[in-house]
């Protein structure tokens, strides 16, 4: 064990000083959030409910109402979350919202499809039975892949993104002055918040 002078002590920093002659700073406690996804729930939760009755209303005509709904459904989801955010007065987290809930369907759609066309078995196995089973099993990936997309977009910004930090109230207080009725002097008086 070596015996150190206190000036060389002093200039030799150990790795951790906090443990030696300093005492541990205090940890600021983190400030109050508030969370208000759950008023984007319900509208998430009707923009997944419009999505599956147009899949069930669709037919070939090019204005019927499964299309319809397909179109309004999709606006939903994407705008009613941002419309949120903005009006808790927080615009990057609506524009990050907007980027969330087109970019993460769009990428777990691609990765549906090209896992759904790689595990296409081969040419030759299903000769009788399918002619382009390829692009089949693409697109039924793609779709699978989008709705996981949709849904994780969902979760992530209502229950993520829908926080906001509560502000803390500094005390404040007004002086008023107003013309007394019963004396015909003045009244002056303290009002605010502590």
């Amino acid at each position: 064990m070596a015996l150190l002078t206190p000036a060389v002590a002093r200039a030799v920093e150990p790795a951790d000083s906090r443990t030696i002659d300093r005492e541990a700073e205090p940890e600021t406690p983190a400030a109050p959030t508030r969370w208000y996804g759950w008023q984007s729930l319900p509208i998430d939760a009707l923009a997944v409910t419009v999505l599956a009755l147009s899949a069930s209303t669709s037919s070939d005509a090019i204005f019927d109402e499964g299309r319809l709904l397909t179109v309004g459904a999709v606006g939903i989801y994407l705008l009613g979350g941002p419309l949120v955010h903005l009006g808790h007065g927080h615009r990057q987290r609506a524009a990050d919202s907007l980027g969330l809930r087109l970019g993460a369907p769009l990428a777990a759609g691609f990765l549906g499809a090209a896992l759904g066309y790689v595990t296409t078995p081969e040419r030759g196995e299903l000769e009788n039975r399918c002619n382009d089973c390829g692009a089949l099993r693409a697109l039924g990936g793609g779709m699978i892949g989008v709705g996981i997309g949709m849904l994780a977009s969902i979760v992530i910004d209502d229950f993520v993104l829908a926080r906001e930090t509560i502000p803390a109230h500094a005390p404040r207080w007004t002086l008023t002055v107003a013309p007394a009725s019963a004396s015909g002097g003045l009244d002056f008086g303290v009002a605010g918040t502590w």
